[in-house]
């Protein structure tokens, strides 16, 4: 099914209820919930995490300005300008692409391993994005 219970551990039931969920759990329960998530620092809800704290930390990617949005061999990009300047760049391909990056600092990415890296002719991972402060 496209919708399960949220899964919050490796319980029976993952948390959810002590009584019967109306939908399924997914197969994947007992592996993929927030118990396990919390403890992997490269899982999607650390990611998210790590988002929703550089939105606080960083205003302009909340209320800057929208400003060079280009879209170039399936590559997404476009910056933020405000107290300072933003870039996000994002490969909406399933291939690694080669793309050249302005001088920055890689503030977050998709990849763990990014964070920090200064950025300049990059590989970019299929589905990979990157949010860079500009210098």
């Amino acid at each position: 099914p496209e919708r399960t219970p949220m899964c919050w551990d490796q319980s029976e039931r993952a948390g959810f209820t002590t009584g019967v969920p109306w939908l399924p759990l997914g197969q994947d329960s007992r592996m993929v919930n927030v118990a396990i998530e919390q403890q992997d620092s490269s899982s999607i809800l650390m990611l998210y995490k790590k988002l929703i704290g550089l939105r606080k930390s960083h205003p302009t990617l909340v209320s800057g300005k929208l400003d060079e949005l280009h879209v170039e061999n399936n590559i997404l990009r476009f910056r933020r300008i405000g107290g300072e300047e933003i870039e996000v760049i994002l490969n909406m391909t399933h291939e690694e692409i080669f793309v050249q990056l302005p001088s920055a600092k890689v503030l977050i990415g998709t990849r763990i391993d990014r964070v920090g890296e200064i950025a300049g002719e990059c590989k970019l991972h299929p589905g990979e994005g990157v949010i860079l402060l500009l210098a």
